[in-house]
């Protein structure tokens, strides 16, 4: 199967050119699509610690935890956060 570019949609991608055809890639004015290797959260450091398991359930509550760990520069998921199940 053919995977045409992920930005001009004309020519075939070059899987190690993260899914651009050449002219794009080689061009410096084109946007790089995010790679999976790329670092995630707030700032390019990767967290720390492991965060203390939360008793609130998924939900709107359970987004204001994820944001105040991120910030805290912690894991956004511990093993033991509440699930839908409990």
């Amino acid at each position: 199967m053919a995977v045409l570019c992920c930005y001009c949609r004309n020519r075939l991608a070059a899987r190690h050119r993260q899914g651009l055809c050449r002219p794009c890639a080689d061009d410096p004015s084109i946007p790089r699509p995010h790679s999976k290797f790329a670092n995630r959260g707030t700032g390019n450091v990767p967290p720390t610690a492991l965060p203390e398991p939360t008793a609130v359930p998924p939900g709107p509550a359970r987004v204001a935890v994820l944001e105040q760990r991120a910030l805290a520069g912690q894991a956004l998921w511990s093993p033991l956060d509440a699930h839908l199940e409990d």
